[in-house]
């Protein structure tokens, strides 16, 4: 989960997603929706999770994980760093159900929009309202 969030002065950033593949397809490994380069996030009221993440996380006050941002509706986020999201598929990877045929891959994409900073371990990420994949790593 994303902690710290402050706006941003960036409308673009470019970085590194953790993502479920299946069938040529992206979808969030937390909410379970299937992301549609180009266009504008919208608030998810349904989650699906694929791997790792808790079931309830968009209740409004869940606290695991450090607990929802309502900065995070309707927004994704991107990881400065490869090496963090490289480590976070690895983990997944070990929660993974693969009863569900998905594939945990790492894309590079671009988040733009009106932006949050902030992070998730030791490392900075940012969170946008459109996420523009670029191509799977």
């Amino acid at each position: 989960m994303c902690n710290n969030l402050t706006l941003s002065n960036l409308t673009s950033f470019s970085g590194f997603k953790v993502v479920a593949k299946k069938n040529n397809n992206y979808y969030s490994i937390a909410i379970g929706f299937k992301y549609q380069s180009g266009k504008k996030m919208f608030k998810r009221k349904k989650q699906k999770v694929i791997a790792y993440f808790g079931n309830d996380i968009l209740r409004a006050n869940f606290s695991g994980y450090g607990g929802f941002r309502k900065e995070m509706v309707g927004r994704t986020s991107v990881f400065k760093n490869r090496k963090t999201a490289i480590n976070l598929a690895k983990l997944i990877k070990r929660h993974l159900d693969y009863s569900k045929n998905f594939d945990i891959v790492i894309i590079k994409a671009t988040i733009k929009g009106k932006l949050y900073e902030g992070t998730y371990h030791d490392d900075t990420v940012f969170a946008g309202e459109t996420l523009i994949i670029d191509k799977e790593i």
